[in-house]
């Protein structure tokens, strides 16, 4: 597919649902990675991102907080391509 619409000129995006574990930073900044190297996609978008917080823990303040060390990966990753 990715290579039909390179040749027809229709921008290609990936849509993933988060699917994340724990600390899983990693794997999902291989995939914002991925599609930023590819050269192939045009975009990268993720949704039901509830995912991204831990269900566990609440802060004093009732506030959701990221799972730990979910962010600071994927921000480090952005940061080492340039996206940031």
């Amino acid at each position: 597919m990715l290579d039909e619409v390179a040749t027809t000129g229709v921008p290609a995006h990936l849509s993933l649902p988060v699917k994340v574990s724990g600390t899983d930073g990693g794997r999902l900044a291989d995939q914002i990675e991925y599609t930023w190297r590819s050269g192939r996609l045009d975009g990268y978008t993720i949704y039901e991102t509830a995912a991204l917080y831990d269900r566990h823990k609440t802060g004093a303040d009732g506030r959701l907080h990221f799972l730990p060390g979910l962010t600071e990966a994927v921000r480090a990753r952005a940061e080492e391509l340039g996206l940031l």
